[in-house]
């Protein structure tokens, strides 16, 4: 199998596994406490192996592996794996600006201002604007094939 295909087959393992959280976790939410006692049950009864009912922790390691192998599999290409983005080691002054301008500010953000910001925590407050930050710098990243400039 090529290694182009042994990524791309990581990368719909990932989608189909997170698909699959969802709908436990949608199917979940509608169910009665009787119908998820009888499921957990029946699940033990299969010989299923788990800490919880939806082996939430286990899919969620397997997307952890998958992402480190699709990672390692496409070092040195331009096509990322999936939820991760190519970004230049020295951050643009697009990416700079974007990061610094995330923070919220009332003057700034005006209707945008995030009224909840308010009320967190100092820790929850830098947590916040660092999020932020991160975000709004990889969303200015330029493309790899852009790297030639700084701006």
């Amino acid at each position: 199998m090529s290694k182009n295909l042994e990524v791309q087959l990581y990368r719909e393992l990932q989608t189909e596994l997170a698909y699959a959280g969802k709908i436990i976790s949608a199917m979940l939410q509608e169910m009665a406490p009787e119908q998820k006692r009888r499921s957990h049950a029946a699940i033990d009864a299969a010989g299923v192996p788990c800490e919880g009912m939806t082996r939430a922790h286990e899919r969620r390691d397997v997307l952890d592996r998958a992402s480190a192998i699709a990672a390692a599999e496409s070092f040195g290409r331009t096509v990322p794996p999936a939820g991760w983005k190519l970004v230049p080691i020295e951050p643009t002054d697009n990416m700079v600006i974007d990061g610094f301008e995330s923070v919220p500010d009332r003057f700034v953000h005006g209707d945008n201002y995030p009224d909840e910001y308010d009320n967190m925590s100092g820790c929850r407050q830098a947590a916040f604007r660092a999020k932020r930050c991160y975000a709004a710098m990889l969303a200015a990243a330029p493309a790899p094939a852009e790297t030639g400039s700084k701006a």
